[in-house]
């Protein structure tokens, strides 16, 4: 093996017995003005087939052989993941040539086209992959061999854009089955079906196609449209971070969920997309983790209860948990009403139920009302457990949970004692009044911002960041601690202030001198933004009705509350305001819509702050009305 820092150059990499080293490999592509690092683990040769996948040629590549670096997948897994969707969606489109006209294929052949396909495909796959417990059934669509690298399936992807034909599921089906490592009971024709409908809606929603399913013709597709290479480079990031879910222990979970009784997999809401959300770029809490551990070895049951104030990944190091371990999981989200006692509890006992094999087919009516059948199941596992084995609940978010129905009884009915073997990790928002009543052995972690372990985390995940902001680095002329240093000091130790900054810093939008301290301060610097743009009245009813309303909106519901009829600002506001609002899509009216709401409580909360959001919603029960009454008049009719 050749010495460390061994460099081989050239847009073919020949190296003498590749197959067994593990490289780290720059490319700079000619069409993104950035640098990216990727470890590579797999053989060079097919590194570099999977670059060729795309039309676009990379260049100056360069090998790095390095001893004892332990590989980074991830990178390969989204340079794979980007190859497959380019090419997928150049297959697509080009199986339409000969059945458009000249002009019609000119557009198609162009780069916008391609990218609003990749785009629609990704999330196609995106939405499929974290909806009914589908995670390792998902698996090979994301696969460099699986079913979207045949020409014959990438010819079916095309003719969702025609109105002269209907794709075939069957064909997608078949190729998705011979790429399973195991047979399968699932319909994998209805599963097709169901992939190309999201495909269908996702292609819809592409401005540069929207015209394309409006008019019935290929021939109506838009001369240009916005495009954004940032929304599939993270579209790219979390189709690969599913891949992971996907071999995880949680993919073990939802296994067992699917293939339980309908009537009790009903109950079980599929909290993949949070999980995968919240566990991108996931680093460090070991000290968490450890302290977990410990817990549970030197206890034979109880709670342990993870304390916080808003921003320092409480939700994160749940979800990270519940993926590592595949734990019997719940998460309470107020904002989408998610939140009350009895969707806690036939969510954890229909788990429990489908994870240990207990003699139910369905539920007791009274399961939703009080602890009693909860703990029934818990002492049923409890006898079945064998040495070292145990019953773990994870249980984010307590603050946020509903007790209006069970204000005297501890929060989401838990129990107050737990059998042996059998464990609790909660977290909860540090300060609130969360009623707890517990009867035997518990543990409270507070995590402190200005922790020393907490501040180890931050610095990590800085480094991490540190290769996308090479920019900002050399324009600051910083070194890579420098720029460590200068974000942990800002961050203030809360993570939530660097998922926002970071990518603020990446795309230039401070200078060293200018990123804010705080989160807080992070927030006011956005509110002045707001103030001096001069569309304060534009953004401003937009942002008090997602701040008025606990529950995610769609863009008519947001012109109801907040009495603007032109959804074109909505719209101008919504993208300004992206950074900070979750989006998912409902089926409404025969048609997905998208709805939006605030992705943080910290955000919410400081909106609620200010006096102009205030004196807005005091005024906006008038609006509130409009649409209580456009709403029954749309279900009942004007009488």
């Amino acid at each position: 093996m050749p010495e460390k820092g061994h460099v081989v150059a050239g847009a073919v990499l020949r190296v003498p017995h590749w197959d067994t080293w593990y490289c780290r490999v720059a490319t700079h592509f000619a069409t993104r003005r950035l640098f990216l690092p990727l470890y590579v683990g797999t053989p060079i040769a097919e590194l570099t087939e999977a670059w060729q996948c795309g039309e676009e040629p990379s260049i100056d590549i360069t090998a790095f052989v390095e001893n004892g670096r332990e590989p980074g997948d991830r990178m390969v897994t989204e340079v794979v993941i980007g190859a497959l969707l380019k090419a997928a969606a150049s297959g697509a489109l080009s199986s339409l040539s000969g059945k458009v006209t000249g002009a019609t294929w000119e557009k198609l052949k162009r780069d916008p086209s391609k990218k609003a396909f990749q785009r629609a495909l990704g999330r196609a796959i995106e939405r499929y992959c974290e909806t009914e417990q589908r995670l390792t059934l998902a698996r090979p669509l994301l696969a460099r061999r699986g079913p979207l690298s045949k020409d014959e399936v990438t010819a079916e992807l095309g003719k969702v854009l025609r109105h002269d034909a209907t794709p075939d599921p069957a064909v997608l089906a078949e190729h998705w089955r011979a790429t399973m490592e195991e047979p399968v009971t699932a319909d994998l024709n209805a599963e097709a079906g169901a992939l190309l409908e999201l495909l269908h809606t996702e292609l819809r929603d592409e401005e540069l196609f929207r015209p394309v399913f409006a008019q019935q013709s290929l021939d109506a597709i838009a001369e240009e449209a916005a495009t954004s290479t940032g929304s599939l480079e993270q579209l790219v990031e979390s189709l690969s971070n599913l891949t992971e879910l996907a071999d995880s222990h949680l993919a073990e979970l939802t296994d067992t969920i699917r293939a339980a009784r309908p009537a009790l997999s009903a109950h079980v809401r599929s909290w993949t997309c949070l999980i995968n959300e919240r566990t991108q770029g996931f680093v460090g809490r070991a000290f968490v983790f450890e302290a977990f551990e410990r817990f549970t070895q030197e206890n034979t049951r109880g709670y342990f209860l993870v304390r916080a104030k808003p921003g320092l990944g409480k939700t994160a190091v749940a979800a990270e948990l519940v993926r590592r371990t595949g734990h019997i999981h719940h998460f309470n989200v107020r904002a989408e009403g998610i939140n009350r006692a009895d969707m806690f509890l036939r969510s954890v006992c229909a788990q429990i139920i489908a994870a240990y094999s207990l003699p139910f087919t369905d539920l007791p009516p009274d399961t939703g009302r009080d602890a009693g059948f909860l703990s029934a199941l818990l002492d049923q596992v409890s006898n079945r457990l064998r040495d070292g084995e145990r019953c773990v609940i994870v249980v984010d978010g307590l603050d946020e949970a509903d007790t209006s129905d069970h204000e005297l009884a501890n929060v989401l009915f838990l129990p107050t004692l737990l059998p042996r073997r059998t464990y609790i990790f909660a977290t909860f928002r540090e300060a609130s009044p969360v009623q707890l009543r517990i009867d035997c052995e518990q543990l409270s972690l507070n995590i402190e911002a200005s922790s020393e372990e907490n501040l180890a985390d931050i610095r990590e995940y800085v480094r991490a960041a540190a290769s996308r902001a090479s920019a900002f680095i050399t324009t600051e002329r910083l070194t890579t601690d420098d720029f460590v240093n200068l974000l942990t000091d800002r961050s203030e130790g809360n993570f939530m202030f660097l998922r926002h900054v970071i990518p603020e810093v990446i795309h230039g939008r401070y200078d060293a001198n200018q990123i804010p301290r705080g989160l807080e301060n992070y927030y006011e610097d956005q509110w002045r933004l707001m103030r001096s743009s001069g569309k304060m009245e534009d953004y401003l009813p937009v942002l008090m009705a997602l701040t008025a309303i606990d529950g995610p909106l769609t863009i008519r519901a947001i012109s109801e509350f907040a009495g603007i009829s032109d959804q074109f600002r909505i719209r101008t506001a919504l993208d300004q305001w992206g950074q900070f609002l979750d989006k998912d899509k409902i089926e409404l009216d025969q048609r997905a819509q998208t709805r939006y709401r605030i992705y943080h409580q910290s955000f919410r909360d400081f909106l609620r702050q200010k006096d102009e959001v205030g004196e807005l919603a005091f005024t906006h029960q008038e609006a509130l009305s409009r649409a209580s009454d456009t709403l029954l008049n749309s279900l009942y009719g004007n009488e």
